[in-house]
């Protein structure tokens, strides 16, 4: 991206963004390498930008605050490099201007991909680059990092909106929990976006995991607290179920989110949530005592 003169600047296109965000990621994973390399055994994470929220944090917790930021879509709370770089080159935007919220879009676009590639590098990838921040001639090259084929299943929303439109179907989904489902998809969509559900694996979900044992409750505009355990469970079994789902109509060949409910420990005198009008419907229709054993249920003094 050249220097613009004030007054004569023509709209910037998604190309020219990108390379600006690019080339500033990339020097900085550049340097990166160079510390490890140098330092060694001895290497610690250091953050190397301009935005004061970010100074001071492990890795673990930048990556947590980037992946809440994109979430959250609060892009502009990233001002402070996007300025820095706009200087540098030259370039009269301001706040006012809708290319400099795109450059902040995909400033914090690139910091999402930029911690990924540190995190594998923690992992033992020490060279490791992601394809966002290769050039042209870079990524014409074969690299001892082959490709890994490219998702080619449906989006996240169109894989829930059939499981939503069977479960429906089927009779199995009440209004209630209708909704309720639809809320737990939307931790998923924030995080995610709308990706091929085969993008999305076990490390990612871990990764979204640890997001919602970090997220405090939607809607709070007073003292927000974090998620409770009981809710953060909701969404992750939530999210089992659909993935469950895709791979039993052949989206994904394994559930990314199997196992990652919190264990919980039932205090002493603790007790189980009773049963709605809805759930005592299922249990005790005809249609659900079919083909069971009921010999056990004069025990409850239904049958006698």
């Amino acid at each position: 991206m050249g220097d613009y003169e004030a007054g004569v600047l023509g709209a910037v296109t998604d190309s020219e963004i990108r390379e600006l965000v690019r080339s500033e990621l990339r020097r900085q994973l550049d340097h990166d390498l160079q510390r490890r390399i140098t330092i060694g055994t001895g290497y610690a994470y250091k953050y190397d930008g301009a935005c004061d929220e970010m100074k001071g944090l492990d890795l673990w917790h930048s990556q947590m605050t980037v992946q809440d930021i994109h979430r959250t879509r609060g892009w502009m709370r990233l001002h402070q490099p996007v300025d820095q770089r706009l200087s540098a080159r030259k370039i009269p935007l301001g706040p006012w201007d809708d290319e400099y919220k795109r450059v902040c879009f995909e400033y914090t676009k690139g910091l999402v991909e930029y911690y990924d590639t540190l995190t594998l590098r923690d992992m033992g990838e020490h060279e490791f680059v992601g394809e966002y921040f290769k050039d042209e001639s870079e990524a014409a090259l074969t690299t001892a990092h082959p490709q890994q084929p490219q998702p080619q299943g449906p989006a996240l929303s169109e894989v829930f909106k059939r499981y939503s439109a069977e479960r429906i179907k089927g009779g199995e989904w009440k209004p209630r929990t209708q909704k309720q489902n639809e809320e737990n998809f939307r931790w998923l969509s924030d995080h995610f976006g709308d990706v091929p559900i085969d993008s999305i694996d076990g490390d990612k979900m871990r990764g979204f995991k640890e997001m919602l044992m970090e997220a405090t409750t939607r809607n709070a505009t007073k003292n927000p607290k974090p998620l409770a355990p009981r809710t953060i469970n909701n969404v992750l079994i939530a999210a089992s179920a659909l993935f469950n789902y895709a791979k039993a109509n052949k989206y994904i060949r394994e559930n990314p989110a199997e196992g990652l409910s919190i264990k919980m420990k039932k205090g002493k005198g603790a007790s189980y949530d009773k049963f709605t009008m809805d759930d005592l419907g299922r249990i005790f229709t005809v249609e659900g005592l079919d083909g069971r054993n009921n010999t056990k249920l004069w025990r409850f003094g239904f049958l006698s």
